[in-house]
């Protein structure tokens, strides 16, 4: 709208901006939340197994930090696990990542890693502990269980 104030006046541009306002109803009749949008669990939810003391491994403003995941996964629980770990890649990038990808081992086609980035140690924490809801922790817990073991992490900062 910025750009349409010199070419046609302000009184167009705010109309339009007018308008627009106007058409939000329409848009939430035209495209309305899922039914279950109401039934998510927000209640925020700290790791039980999260960094006991963030002190202890890293200076909080040190980055970025990258947080490595391994997961053995069974071939009949493959497609479930790629489903589950989409999800999780959408819930890390809510709240803070800003890197997220998951790989598959040459070596072992059942290892998948997921790699993810966020700007500093404080942010990881907070991703952790004041950003993870009780719904969050589901999908974690639901790509947990198609692992065949244990996840294994590991955090790395720059050398």
């Amino acid at each position: 709208m910025g750009v349409a104030a010199p070419a046609f006046g302000y009184p167009v541009r705010l109309a339009a901006s007018g308008l627009l306002l106007l058409l939000i109803p329409l848009s939430i009749a035209m495209w309305p939340l899922p039914a279950t949008m109401g039934n998510l669990d927000r209640t925020i939810e700290p790791a039980k197994d999260a960094l006991i003391d963030p002190q202890e491994r890293a200076d909080p403003c040190a980055g970025p930090v990258t947080v490595v995941t391994t997961y053995r996964v069974d071939a009949e629980h493959e497609a479930d696990s790629v489903r589950a770990m989409a999800q999780v890649r959408l819930f890390r990038l809510r709240t803070g990542a800003t890197s997220w990808r998951m790989t598959r081992s040459l070596e072992d086609p059942n290892v998948f890693t997921e790699v993810y980035t966020l700007p500093t140690w404080r942010e990881h924490i907070r991703q952790e502990r004041d950003r993870t809801t009780g719904e969050d922790r589901k999908l974690l817990a639901r790509a947990r269980d198609l692992a065949r073991d244990e996840p294994v992490t590991s955090w790395h900062l720059p050398a």
